[in-house]
C-alpha cells in the first residue's frame, strides 16, 4: 500500500500540474513514498485529495490508461470541493460515503467477535475474566497488574 496525505505532503501542491502521464506519476509516488507500486497488487491511497491540485481529474487517466492499478481518493472536505469543482471525471470515479465505525464494529474488525457477544448479553464479568486470563485490560476498563491487582484503563487501548 502507497499512502499519500494530500494535505501533509506539500509536493503534492504541484504534483499533477504539470501534466497526467502514468509513468510520471508512478514514478513521483514511489519517490514520495519509499515504496515499490506493483500493478494489480500495490493500493495507491491518495488522503485529502482536495487539497492537491487537479488531484481529482487526475483519476480519470488512472482509470482510462492504468486500470491494473489500484487507486483509491478520499477527503474529509471533498462534497465541498466536488460543488465548485469545474472538472471532474464523470463516470470514471465511484461514490462511497464511509462513517466510522461503532465499538462493536471496531471488535468485530480485530477478530474479537466474542467480546460483541458477551457484551450484548451483558455478561461482563466473562469479559472480564477472559482478559484477566490474558493480563490485558477488562471490559469494564479495568487492567490486571503484575500482582493481580486492578489497574485504570481503558479495553481498546490494549487490543
Amino acid at each position: 500500500m502507497v499512502y499519500i496525505n494530500c494535505d501533509n505532503e506539500p509536493l503534492m501542491q504541484t504534483f499533477f500540474l504539470a501534466d497526467y502521464g502514468i509513468s510520471r506519476m508512478l514514478i513521483g509516488l514511489q519517490a514520495l513514498s519509499g515504496q515499490s507500486i506493483v500493478p494489480g497488487k500495490t493500493l495507491i491511497i491518495f488522503d485529502e485529495i482536495q487539497e492537491a491540485p487537479r488531484g481529482l481529474h487526475a483519476l480519470k487517466y488512472f482509470y482510462e490508461n492504468a486500470p491494473e492499478y489500484h487507486v483509491i481518493a478520499a477527503g474529509s472536505l471533498l462534497g465541498i470541493t466536488l460543488a465548485r469543482q469545474e472538472s471532474f471525471p464523470v463516470g470514471k470515479v465511484g461514490m462511497l460515503t464511509i462513517y466510522p465505525m461503532d465499538f462493536e464494529e471496531f471488535l468485530m474488525a480485530m477478530s474479537r467477535g466474542e467480546f460483541c457477544t458477551m457484551l450484548r448479553t451483558g455478561d461482563y464479568a466473562m469479559a472480564d475474566t477472559s482478559r484477566c486470563e490474558r493480563g490485558g485490560r477488562t471490559a469494564s476498563g479495568e487492567g490486571v497488574g503484575r500482582g493481580g491487582e486492578r489497574e485504570p484503563g481503558g479495553v481498546i487501548n490494549n487490543f
